[in-house]
C-alpha cells in the first residue's frame, strides 16, 4: 500500500508525486479524507514552535534582520 498526497481542484484529485512503480491503467482504490492545516495565528505559532531563535530576539530585531549594532 502506498499513501499520495494531493489535493482536489473542484473537479478532480490532483496527486502531488505518484510512485515511479505505478504504471498507467494501474487498478487503485482511492479513500476521500479531506485534511486541514492550522491557518493564521494558529499556523505561525505551529511553524515558529521549531524555529532556534535567540532570547533577545524581539529586543535586539534589527541587529539580527539588518546587522546594526545591538542595543543596550
Amino acid at each position: 500500500m502506498v499513501e499520495l498526497n494531493g489535493k482536489f481542484d473542484g473537479k478532480n484529485i490532483v496527486v502531488d508525486n505518484i510512485p515511479a512503480d505505478i504504471k498507467p491503467d494501474t487498478p487503485v482504490r482511492v479513500i476521500f479524507e479531506p485534511v486541514s492545516y492550522p491557518t493564521g495565528f494558529e499556523g505561525l505559532i505551529g511553524i515558529l514552535d521549531d524555529v532556534d531563535l535567540p532570547t533577545d530576539f524581539a529586543s535586539q530585531f534589527a541587529h539580527y534582520t539588518k546587522g546594526t549594532p545591538k542595543r543596550y
